[in-house]
């Protein structure tokens, strides 16, 4: 599929020249030359702000996490080592190590965890595992920083003082009792832990799968009030009392991402040197389709960027899907989100009621507020794509931590020593990668989302695939309603394209190492089949959509669409059964969330989808 075949499915919303310089730097080997040492790659989204990267130092915390999916085996990743993490210049671990459960609470009441009981050598084992964690992490040279469930407490404890703990059937942190216990909890992790760097405070979504002897919720039942009760505890607790470092997580409610929310909640709390609040980039989670989070860059506190290395919603490191370029220079699309059309079809503010302060990363650093960056290289969301190689979240945690250390490098130049150490790339390709990486974020984002509507951000996760029921309320309707019907399905089909563009860069790569040519091959077939897949899904339902409308369908269209769909589930299927190093495939239908406990598989979906229409052509 050449330049010209691809630039033609583009719609007029998208000038061909503009979709040439976000997509294809790359359309030609070698078209884009970058200096080593360089500030700015001569590359789509590069440069916004680069000169300020000449004054920048190194960030105080460059920090990361392999997040185990909940209930499940811990996940096998050499980011779990801190000397790996050491070596690629991290100087901190953030760890899912249920910190908040291994203390007795034997200060404030022995009886909750007896001696010799079940429940206390639980605890104990625990305990000890943490005590492993913190020894290694100082060996290697580097800080450990548990994610911290707050609030979480033993069932024993909210059973014997529930009247004292609950107001209704939420723990209330405004109660003096609550406050009382998790003083006494900060003060026992402490104890017990006495080298302990610091936490990561996690609240609002609390997992209770790995903690037969706990229980929890979100404690904020009063906004900002709780907000600012809690933070000012932990404050006072952690940084004042023991001088140790605090990062407290904004990620829920309006505290993410609204600024007016962030302010009335941040504007009340003294600033201190331990206090760092961390927030992911976006505005809503990991997504496209979105600006950059509003709260970056305001306030008096520190604050610490999260940015996901496995995105849930982009195949968790099944196929490529770089971040690099987008998180450190800017997505494509915020190009576009002054344009009222496009605008409207991100999937938060869409009214614009929130301006972005910053575009990307590389607008921040020089911020006063800048602390550094946390990379979750591993982890996020729940069950599949199981995958045998973490070679594209290494690559997207290697560049933004390398970067981090030094921004004075462009993000082209680390994409391609990242190729040349772990490939063994010559430099054409070096650059044939580089092309592999900028490609797989633009065929995503057309595959995936739109420029056209605006889809359920969650309509494909983890290794679901949603259909019609998965959708935003009113979404068909609108795109009918918009007459681009025709042109949302050519996005797809142009994502198709760009997709065999990557399979056929791919398999053109001289790598010396049969084993890994055979899996970045594999992946990107893998990529090409999962947005073919989608492609073929989208096709169906929106023109089985219209057909629903207007009692006229196309059949000839929905019929064809349906048999490419189940020959590339047949096609798919060979290809896991074929390779060794093929991670697990997608589900045909979405998933239902069982609160705190897991997230399994329901009866709707994709498949569901294409079987209603399926089954109305037979009739």
């Amino acid at each position: 599929m050449n330049r010209h075949m691809l630039t033609s499915l583009i719609s007029p919303v998208i000038s061909r020249f503009a979709l040439l310089g976000i997509l294809f730097c790359a359309a030609t080997i070698g078209q884009t030359q970058v200096a080593k040492g360089d500030e700015v790659s001569n590359v789509p989204g590069g440069g916004q702000n680069a000169s300020v990267a000449q004054s920048i130092k190194r960030p105080e915390f460059i920090l990361d996490m392999v997040h185990h999916n909940p209930g499940e085996p811990k996940t096998e990743s050499a980011f779990r080592d801190p000397h790996h993490l050491f070596r690629n210049g991290y100087n901190g671990q953030v760890t899912i190590s249920l910190l908040e459960a291994a203390v007795t609470f034997d200060s404030l009441d022995p009886e909750i965890f007896p001696k010799d009981s079940p429940s206390r050598h639980w605890v104990d084992k625990l305990a000890a595992s943490i005590e492993h964690e913190l020894q290694a992490a100082h060996k290697a040279g580097i800080k450990l920083y548990p994610f911290t469930q707050i609030i979480l407490l033993p069932k024993s404890l909210c059973e014997k003082y529930h009247n004292e703990l609950y107001s209704g059937d939420r723990i209330d942190i405004h109660k003096p009792f609550t406050q009382k216990v998790v003083r006494a909890q900060i003060a026992e992790i402490f104890t017990r832990f006495p080298d302990l760097d610091g936490i990561m405070v996690r609240w609002g979504e609390t997992y209770l799968v790995d903690v037969p002897y706990h229980t929890g919720g979100n404690p904020i039942v009063r906004g900002v009030e709780s907000q600012v009760t809690l933070i000012q505890l932990l404050r006072d607790e952690v940084c004042v009392k023991r001088n140790k470092q605090l990062f407290y997580r904004t990620w829920g409610a309006g505290f993410h991402s609204a600024p007016d929310y962030y302010l009335k909640v941040t504007d009340q709390i003294e600033p201190h040197p331990n206090l760092v609040f961390s927030i992911k980039y976006p505005i809503v989670d990991f997504h496209r389709m979105q600006i950059f989070n509003p709260t970056l860059g305001i306030g008096k506190h520190r604050q610490l960027v999260e940015i996901q290395c496995q995105p849930e919603g982009y195949g968790k490191g099944a196929h490529p899907y770089y971040v690099g370029q987008g998180v450190i220079d800017g997505w494509e699309e915020l190009k576009y989100q002054n344009d009222e059309k496009i605008r409207r079809k991100f999937y938060s503010e869409s009214d614009g009621r929130y301006q972005a302060n910053l575009n990307c990363l590389r607008d921040f650093i020089a911020h006063s507020n800048y602390a550094g960056v946390w990379t979750w290289s591993r982890g996020g969301g729940w069950n599949g794509p199981y995958i045998k190689n973490e070679f594209w979240c290494e690559l997207n945690a290697f560049v933004i931590s390398k970067w981090a250390q030094n921004p004075k490098r462009t993000e082209r130049e680390l994409v391609r020593e990242f190729a040349r150490e772990n490939l063994g790339l010559t430099d054409i390709d070096q650059d044939r990668f580089y092309q592999i990486c900028v490609l797989s974020a633009a065929g995503t984002l057309r595959g995936r989302c739109s420029y056209f509507a605006k889809n359920n951000v969650w309509w494909t996760r983890d290794d679901v695939m949603g259909g019609i029921n998965e959708q935003e309320r009113g979404m068909f309707d609108q795109v009918i309603l918009d007459g681009v019907t025709e042109k949302m399905i050519a996005e797809k089909a142009e994502a198709v394209a760009i997709w065999h563009q990557i399979e056929a860069l791919s398999r053109q790569l001289e790598i010396p190492d049969p084993a890994m040519k055979e899996f970045v091959v594999t992946s990107c077939t893998y990529g090409r089949f999962t947005f073919e897949i989608f492609e073929k899904g989208w096709t169906v339902m929106l023109l089985g959509t219209l057909g629903d409308k207007t009692g006229n369908y196309d059949q000839d269209r929905i019929a064809s669409a349906i048999a490419d769909y189940d020959r590339l589930w047949k096609e798919w299927r060979a290809l896991k059964e074929a390779s060794t190093s093929c991670a697990t495939l997608y589900h045909s239908n979405y998933c239902r969330y069982i609160r705190g406990v897991r997230m399994d598989y329901s009866d709707t979906g994709l498949d569901s989808s294409i079987n209603k229409y399926r089954n109305l052509l037979k009739k």
